[in-house]
């Protein structure tokens, strides 16, 4: 989870800061970050859920896909796709890092592997 976490923290930060450096350049960047999307990534990962490889309430990559170019051709360097995205980051905000990093890893399966909360 962590490797996964400082990645997604990593491609946001470089894709907002590389936005605004090309700024007048004629080249837009825009970086999308859906939640879950309805695609093979679980299957291949090796997740499985109650009923299916997918997790409920996954957006179908076409949504995904027309909200991230809709964001891009409006000039956004950040894309949150559906309106959940921008409730889930709303109120992470105000929660205790240690409560969300607890319910990701919950969301990803993990197991607790010992050691102190």
């Amino acid at each position: 989870m962590a490797t996964y976490s400082a990645s997604k923290a990593y491609v946001r930060n470089l894709s907002e800061a590389v936005a605004v450096e090309l700024e007048g350049t004629g080249v837009r960047l825009c970086a999308i970050c859906p939640g879950a999307v309805a695609t093979e990534f679980f299957e291949v990962a090796g997740r499985t859920f109650k009923t299916t490889t997918v997790p409920s309430g996954a957006d179908s990559p076409d949504t995904i896909a027309a909200a991230g170019l809709e964001a891009l051709f409006a000039g956004k360097h950040l894309s949150l796709p559906v309106a959940k995205d921008h409730v889930n980051a709303f109120f992470m905000r105000f929660l205790p890092r240690g409560f969300v990093m607890k319910m990701a890893g919950k969301e990803m399966g993990l197991e607790k592997s010992g050691g102190k909360d």
